[in-house]
């Protein structure tokens, strides 16, 4: 099972207020692609369709059936079942009879279950959502940006996603839609990488230090050498020949290591 679907499926027994899961419902069908008015959904999890219909039943009577086509499953909501669902006022008009935040947050929570996708935080951290169009896509980017979420908008075959790569914005959706245990892995993960940075720098220091204390030991040594072999050695002060004797018996110390 992938993350993304761990993560939707989190929310088939999620209790919801009537005018929440009106939202939801309305957020499922926001920004699916549409012909004649008709709503195809598709998917390769029938449990995810099978949920939809539940929540679909609490408005009509008429719940598409699934039908599998190869390896996706899909159900059409025909035009007037999307009516009776939404109203016959439509999906912007209904965007203003949001009388709460919860139901805001539901309506983001129906659009990421619709055609949301996210990695698993230990892979990389990326979330997206299909829009189709610029319009949708603008749309759904001034609704997260009212809760102060900031997404980016890019295609992809053709066909329109809002998207962040950001592990702070990812956390903040997760919170908004309700998916707390998915936003604590997140958390945990930026975390966790944050910390390996911090080893990994320090330690990449500590070598660096290294390298240049063995480099300054090998030139000294070899100055001691050339000294030494050009009787030069012989003639400098007690203090200067105890260095280097020094240098040659401690020859990984620090300048300051062997001063004490």
């Amino acid at each position: 099972m992938s993350y993304s679907l761990d993560l939707k499926s989190s929310f088939f027994d999620k209790k919801q207020k009537k005018c929440c899961l009106r939202a939801t419902v309305a957020g499922i069908l926001a920004f699916l692609p549409t012909e004649n008015g008709d709503i195809k959904i598709t998917s390769e999890y029938p449990d995810l369709l099978s949920y939809f219909n539940r929540l679909f039943s609490e408005f009509t009577y008429k719940t598409p059936d699934i039908v599998k086509n190869g390896k996706l499953y899909f159900s059409e909501l025909k035009r007037e079942v999307v009516s009776e669902i939404l109203g016959n006022s439509g999906l912007k008009s209904f965007l203003c009879e949001f009388d709460s935040d919860c139901c805001v947050s539901s309506f983001l929570r129906g659009v990421f279950l619709a055609d949301g996708a996210i990695s698993s935080p230990e892979k990389e951290y990326r979330l997206e959502i299909r829009t189709y169009t610029d319009g949708n896509s603008e749309l759904l980017l001034k609704i997260l940006l009212s809760k102060n979420i900031v997404f980016k908008k890019s295609q992809r075959h053709g066909k329109t996603i809002a998207y962040t790569r950001s592990a702070d914005t990812i956390k903040d959706f997760l919170a908004e839609i309700g998916a707390v245990d998915f936003m604590f892995d997140y958390a945990n993960a930026a975390i966790e990488k944050q910390l390996r940075n911090n080893i990994n720098r320090h330690s990449n220091c500590d070598n660096a230090n290294i390298d240049r204390v063995l480099d300054a030991a090998e030139s000294s040594i070899k100055n001691i050498k050339y000294l030494e072999d050009a009787g030069l050695l012989a003639l400098q002060s007690d203090e200067v020949q105890t260095v280097a004797r020094l240098r040659r018996e401690f020859d990984t110390d620090t300048l300051e290591q062997l001063g004490d």
